[in-house]
């Protein structure tokens, strides 16, 4: 698989993701861009005691949306992010997977950056808060 940046519809250095207001902690905010396209680009920011993070949402075993139903991307007790088809199991903090079929690989990050009360996309990793 490609890395985010040179996937179709990818999203682009400086671009507007998402409001701060839209997210709630311990929640996501999913991101599709260019939804009507063969190649629709999915994304979503995960809100933690104040930190955003946002993940490519592909699971890295299989190519496909980690979820089939919005929001629906949480392990039952809450603490990772899951795939519904293979019930792979990813860390918050680094998208890393304990657990299923692509244990050991992570999910990808994309880099971002909070200003003026929204969420963009960053040049480079480091810069969310």
């Amino acid at each position: 698989m490609k890395p985010w940046k040179e996937e179709k519809n990818a999203p682009a250095t400086g671009q507007l993701l998402c409001q701060l207001a839209d997210m709630a902690d311990s929640d996501v905010f999913e991101l599709t861009l260019a939804p009507e396209s063969k190649y629709p680009f999915r994304l979503f920011i995960h809100k933690q005691e104040g930190h955003y993070r946002c993940f490519m949402n592909r699971c890295p075993h299989f190519g496909i949306p980690l979820n089939m139903q919005p929001r629906q991307l949480f392990s039952t007790d809450k603490k990772q992010f899951i795939c519904s088809t293979h019930y792979a199991r990813f860390n918050f903090h680094d998208g890393f997977c304990t657990e299923g079929p692509c244990e050991g690989s992570s999910l990808e990050v994309i880099p971002i950056e909070t200003r003026n009360a929204a969420i963009y996309v960053a040049a480079t990793a480091g810069s969310g808060h």
